[in-house]
């Protein structure tokens, strides 16, 4: 808080300045009091106590006008210091007008007060005098920002001539007759004149700087200050006409008028000293904000013309009216026409550009709402209520309704029956919040969403709140998710199957070290034998080696045949050359092929074949190596004393209708459970794995036999159980049977 400065008189007034925040209203009635009371005790005194023309009238007058002027030129002095830019420069300059009225004030004091001397018109104090609205014109324009002239610059100079004109022909009218009695020189008249005309003009600037500026804080002061250069005009005006009549006499009530103004001066000061620091004028609102002065203005003029003619004494001459009135006026219509042309200009410049800022915005809306529109996922939006509001194409597309089926309607639709609570508000109602802590809009949140068929699909969803006319709404942005979880969940399965299929052919590269191996010793141990005649002569020896050689080379064929089979069926490339097959026929040949190793396993091998059996369309020799895989892997894995029955049947579904031909593999063996049936059925699958199995192969037979059944649109059915064997199925559709339908 700056401290308080003390002095005598009117000076104590400029201690009112101190401010502090949060006393304003306090200290603004404490200003506005001591003033008011100051120029009450003045008028008090000088009119009711102080005869006029004596010379305590004249002390107390020249009294006031020095102490008046002098709070305002500090006041002002005090507002410029704490300001900076232009705003400093202003307030300088209506101190130094205060200071120059001030000097000559002080020159007339000395004079008349001390050297009790008459004091000649004109003199050095009206040059002080005349100072001040020139200097106060300056003030006012160096206030005005480049901002608040440039949109329009035509207005305020329409209203300047406007208040010009009508000041000129009041004044006019009002100092004719004065001007006509007038005697003395021309720098008399032309000083006397200067007073009223240029404090005239000091108000007229204020009056347009009031409709210049655009910030409150300044308009507010610029009224203060034009109510202040209103009362020094009218003071001034009343000295001039004064001086030209020379009727002056102190003690006259427009005394009490300068004081008053700078009173209202000093008020601006402390006013502007204690508003906050300066912003930037806003181009855009100057329109609006000087719209309440366009009617003000003419009719100031007006009142200002009327009141020129009312009080003129001698009435209205024709001379005044030709040269005063009638040029008056006719400037004052044209210039109120401009006005009105400029006002007109400037309402259509703004409808123009709210016009266009309306399709800018127009057009921005149809291009959001048809980029929403045409949004590949589904977009919807609900009010506080969580009833929706926007449902676009995206969202139609994954939820099966039309956008004015579901418009209106609780957004709670889109979703499962059993979700619904968890987005519930704890109160009972609804609102946008739930929806926002479950779904961050940062990050997108798995969820399940409801169709109108009443299936659920998952989804992504993010929630944005909006904020739309102060009302809290949310936008759900979803993606229906279901092709990728499928992906997923098939490349997922994909990645098993090929771990699966490489663990297989790691097996399988394991098993062959054992079966390839196997049959190429024999192959090489027994030629070594017949090479070097180790048993000389003996013929029938070297002959049971060169069949074990052909029977090593036959297995390590047949394993070459069905890796080269199981390659060409997976490229796509296994050919079939159908023919009419006799069944019957396969079914013995494949078990005469199997016998002796039957035999040797002391194992049973039966046929059940019905007496007629009827062709079948297929590949001859794949339905021989399909059974032959079937009959020797039941064998195989079937203990000696076991059983192996091949059986054929016909087919028929539930219903009783004949469905082509079953070729059954039946066998008492080890069997295997049901969850180890993929794995037999997998490429190099093995079920009984590991250095330690007790069956040999590579796992290639039943795959091969299911790829071959499925080139002819068949299919291979196994069942098993551990300890309890096994029953293969090789099923031949009814469109592969040549013959009628199969006795019972």
């Amino acid at each position: 808080m700056h401290p308080v400065r003390r002095g005598r008189g009117l000076m104590s007034i400029a201690a009112i300045a101190t401010f502090k925040p949060e006393t304003a209203p306090r200290r603004r009635l404490l200003l506005l009091g001591s003033w008011g009371v100051a120029l009450v005790v003045f008028a008090i005194v000088q009119f009711g106590l102080s005869a006029r023309g004596s010379f305590a009238s004249v002390v107390l007058i020249d009294f006031g006008w020095t102490a008046t002027s002098a709070v305002a030129a500090f006041g002002c002095a005090r507002t410029a210091w704490r300001l900076t830019g232009r705003e400093r420069l202003a307030w300088l300059a209506f101190s130094l007008a205060a200071l120059l009225w001030l000097i000559g004030q002080a020159y007339w004091d000395v004079c008349e007060l001390w050297r009790h001397e008459i004091v000649p018109f004109p003199s050095l104090a009206d040059i002080g005098y005349l100072a001040f609205p020139v200097l106060a014109v300056a003030g006012l324009l160096l206030d005005v920002r480049r901002a608040e002239l440039r949109n329009s610059l035509l207005r305020p100079l329409c209203n300047l001539g406007l208040i010009g004109t009508a000041l000129y022909t009041s004044l006019s009218m009002l100092l004719s007759d004065a001007l006509a009695t007038a005697q003395g020189s021309e720098l008399y008249l032309v000083t006397a004149l200067g007073y009223p005309f240029l404090y005239g003009a000091a108000f007229l600037f204020a009056l347009t700087a009031l409709g210049i500026y655009a910030e409150p804080r300044k308009r507010s002061v610029a009224l203060l200050m034009a109510f202040a250069l209103a009362a020094l005009g009218i003071a001034a005006a009343e000295w001039g006409v004064r001086m030209l009549g020379r009727s002056y006499m102190a003690g006259d009530y427009f005394e009490l008028i300068w004081l008053i103004g700078f009173a209202l001066m000093h008020w601006a000061a402390w006013e502007r000293r204690h508003q906050p620091a300066a912003t930037a004028a806003m181009p855009g609102d100057l329109d609006a904000r000087t719209l309440w002065l366009e009617p003000m203005l003419p009719m100031l003029g007006l009142i200002a013309i009327f009141a020129a003619v009312a009080v003129d004494a001698d009435g209205l001459p024709v001379s005044e009216i030709q040269e005063i009135l009638v040029p008056g006026g006719v400037v004052f219509a044209l210039l109120l026409a401009g006005g009105e042309w400029v006002s007109r200009m400037a309402e259509a410049r703004l409808r123009r550009r709210a016009e266009t800022a309306l399709r800018a915005l127009q057009v921005s809306e149809e291009r959001l709402t048809s980029i929403l529109e045409i949004a590949p996922e589904a977009i919807v939006a609900a009010d506080r209520d969580c009833r929706i509001e926007m449902f676009n194409r995206g969202a139609e597309h994954v939820f099966g309704y039309a956008a004015g089926e579901v418009i209106g309607r609780p957004i709670e639709i889109l979703l499962p029956e059993r979700l619904r609570p968890r987005l519930a508000a704890r109160d009972g109602r609804r609102g946008a919040a739930p929806w926002i802590a479950e779904f961050d809009a940062q990050r997108n949140t798995e969820m399940l969403g409801l169709r109108r068929d009443g299936s659920e699909f998952p989804a992504e969803a993010s929630v944005f709140q909006l904020a739309i006319d102060e009302e809290l709404s949310f936008a759900l942005i979803l993606r229906d998710v279901t092709d990728r979880k499928r992906q997923e969940r098939d490349l997922r399965n994909a990645k098993e199957m090929a771990e699966l299929a490489n663990r297989a052919k790691s097996e399988f590269l394991a098993n062959m070290s054992h079966e390839l191996r196997t049959p190429l010793n024999a192959i090489i141990g027994f030629s070594q034998i017949i090479e070097t005649r180790m048993y000389g002569g003996d013929l029938d020896r070297y002959v049971e080696y060169a069949k074990d050689i052909h029977n090593s080379g036959s297995d390590l064929l047949k394993i070459i045949n069905d890796i080269l089979d199981l390659s060409k069926i997976e490229a796509g490339q296994m050919k079939v050359n159908e023919q009419a097959v006799d069944v019957g026929f396969v079914v013995d040949s494949c078990i005469k092929v199997v016998k002796e190793r039957a035999q040797r396993g002391r194992i049973t091998l039966e046929r059940n074949l019905p007496q007629e059996l009827p062709r079948l369309w297929a590949d001859e020799l794949r339905l021989k190596q399909m059974v032959t895989n079937l009959v020797n892997n039941a064998v195989k894995f079937t203990e000696p004393g076991g059983r192996v029955v091949v059986s054929v049947r016909p087919s028929m579904t539930p219903q009783g209708i004949a469905d082509g031909i079953d070729i059954v593999v039946r066998d008492t063996g080890i069997g295997m459970d049901p969850n180890e049936i993929p794995i037999a059925l997998s490429p190099f699958g093995q079920v009984d794995q590991g250095l330690a199995r007790r069956h040999e192969g590579t796992g290639l037979g039943l795959p091969l036999t299911r790829r071959m059944i499925e080139l002819h649109q068949g299919s291979l059915d196994l069942s098993s159980a551990r300890g309890k064997g096994t029953t293969a199925t090789l099923h031949f559709p009814a469109s592969r049977v040549m013959a009628a339908e199969l006795a019972s």
